[in-house]
């Protein structure tokens, strides 16, 4: 049977971002650029890690339509608070869940499609953006 994949969005390794002397001049280059830039990541990750948790208790049996429904709300809120370049990636795993709840193999056929390339990008944002590891 497969399992709801929502441990490829949030993974098992909660490290704060680096900071400290030295940090401004690497991230000048990385970091778009303003101050909101920062807190609208911070507030991402706080999710990203909060979402994380949440997920980790759940069943990830895709006949559990219960934890569909947790699972759901959970990443409905960090797509709320993800940045533009990943928000589209969030939307492809709450469709997964959508499809998945649905019953509609065919849906979640497609669904799976995406939501495989949309937790590889969002694995790899949530590393350089947040220094977790969700993989």
């Amino acid at each position: 049977m497969a399992t709801i994949p929502l441990a490829a969005a949030c993974g098992s390794s909660t490290q704060p971002p680096a900071s400290g002397a030295g940090s401004a001049t690497a991230s000048s280059s990385s970091v778009p650029s303003a101050t909101t830039s920062a807190r609208g990541d911070a507030a991402y990750c706080a999710a990203l890690e909060s979402g994380q948790k949440e997920l980790e208790s759940m069943s990830s049996k895709l006949s559990d339509t219960a934890a569909l429904a947790q699972g759901k709300a959970v990443l409905e809120k960090i797509e709320a608070a993800a940045p533009a370049e990943v928000k589209q990636e969030w939307g492809d795993l709450i469709a997964f869940v959508d499809a998945a709840a649905s019953g509609d193999k065919s849906a979640l056929t497609a669904a799976t499609a995406k939501m495989d390339a949309s937790s590889t990008t969002i694995e790899k944002h949530a590393k350089t953006t947040c220094n977790l590891d969700i993989s």
